[in-house]
């Protein structure tokens, strides 16, 4: 940033000051720009004439100095442009200056007040994808999974009962985010493609099979160390959401839709040991499960804490008359 005489800014202002002003009323406010160069434009405001008789001896290398010092404690990335705001107050010979730089990355303001004969300075970084009204990212779900049976949970006296923290949910998405409404609006859109792996881990020993046009779990004298059927799934995700994150720091998000996907691959894996050695079986099948899924999804949370999901596959998970009936998968935890 470059040094800015103050003799010649104090001038300026003096002259100003002598010059005949208008009436002014109790609201009465007047702008000056002033240019200094090809790379330095300065807009002072003023409300009247005894402010700007105050303001001569006012040391704005000293005030532009903190201010670039700020900038370079914030570790700021350069800046494809920069905007300074003076704003000149004073009653009975006191005089204050505040100096806000505005960029794409940074909000700085630096207050000099000549009667206390101090300068604070404060930075706030902006983060300029709160700026646009359509955003992009990645989103990493990680939760668990359980079977609901008409809204129910799955009787312990059924063989394909799950392990509750065995069976995890796994799932990558890329989204877009467009706001809804005006630059302050927290509505936004929320719509992207995701990839999900659902795993199912069993509680008892039971071996998968298609056999008679159904779906059969058998149960086996192997001790299964890991015994799990996993669908794979591709989905396109639609939620209407509230986002505070825009205009907070750690602003509160709230979002309720729904989703429709396609089973892209499905298979099941076993793991046991056998005369002492570790065995493994993988049998890739689709184990009469529906191609086609679709459901409703909701997030909860504080941006950069933490945020909660929470999914419900409203089509069972296994054809009609093929596997156990009426089976639904529900899905929830942590959103990265």
């Amino acid at each position: 940033m470059k040094t800015i005489k103050s003799t010649y800014i104090a001038c300026l202002l003096g002259c100003m000051a002598s010059a005949p002003l208008l009436a002014q009323g109790p609201d009465f406010q007047d702008t000056l720009q002033l240019s200094l160069g090809d790379s330095i434009k300065l807009q002072v405001v003023y409300k009247d004439r005894q402010v700007l008789e105050n303001s001569k001896s006012l040391d704005l290398n000293q005030i532009l100095e903190q201010v670039n010092q700020n900038i370079e404690k914030q570790q700021v990335p350069p800046r494809k442009s920069t905007r300074l705001s003076f704003t000149i107050d004073g009653k009975e010979g006191d005089s204050i200056v505040s100096i806000i730089e505005v960029s794409e990355e940074s909000i700085v303001t630096t207050t000099s007040d000549y009667a206390e004969n101090s300068i604070k300075s404060d930075t706030v970084i902006r983060n300029p994808k709160h700026q646009k009204r359509t955003r992009d990212g990645f989103t990493i779900d990680l939760g668990l999974n359980t079977f609901l049976n008409n809204g129910s949970t799955v009787s312990g006296s059924e063989n394909y009962k799950l392990r509750p923290w065995g069976s995890r949910y796994v799932s990558i998405e890329y989204h877009m985010k467009t706001r809804i409404g005006g630059k302050k609006s927290p509505l936004y859109l929320s719509y992207g493609l995701e990839l999900a792996w659902n795993n199912f881990m069993f509680q008892e020993d039971v071996n998968l099979a298609r056999q008679g046009g159904k779906l059969t779990f058998t149960e086996t004298d192997r001790n299964f160390t890991r015994n799990k059927l996993v669908a794979n799934y591709l989905s396109i995700p639609i939620m209407p959401m509230i986002d505070f994150s825009s205009t907070k720091k750690r602003g509160f998000i709230f979002g309720i839709g729904g989703f429709a996907g396609y089973r892209i691959n499905s298979w099941t894996k076993q793991a046991y040991f056998e005369d002492g050695n570790k065995s493994k079986n993988k049998d890739r099948d689709g184990f009469y499960l529906n191609d086609f899924r679709y459901g409703l999804m909701a997030v909860i949370g504080v941006e950069d804490m933490v945020t909660l999901f929470v999914k419900y596959d409203l089509n069972p998970l296994f054809e009609a008359n093929r596997g156990p009936a009426d089976l639904n998968t529900l899905s929830f935890g942590i959103r990265l």
